[in-house]
């Protein structure tokens, strides 16, 4: 019987997609789950679909900025973001 806890879950949000990515890989090396997404809007949907305990979030990212994606994000949640 397997008791070790299940690996949490982060989501990586930047539209960098080779620093998207590579985040991600250091992150699942380490036993997180990890989610990604290129955009605000993806994360948004991405928010609906899962429950992270951690969001990763780019500050300068095209259409919805980090900024505003968190201020956003703010209404609604209290996962802890990494900027």
């Amino acid at each position: 019987m397997n008791t070790s806890p299940s690996p949490q879950q982060i989501l990586v949000c930047d539209d960098e997609p080779h620093l998207r990515e590579m985040v991600a890989e250091y992150l699942t090396e380490r036993g997180y789950c990890v989610s990604e997404a290129e955009n605000a809007n993806v994360m948004n949907d991405l928010l609906e679909k899962t429950q992270p305990a951690l969001i990763i979030l780019d500050v300068n990212m095209p259409g919805t900025d980090g900024l505003t994606a968190l201020r956003n994000l703010r209404t609604t949640s209290t996962v802890p973001v990494i900027m």
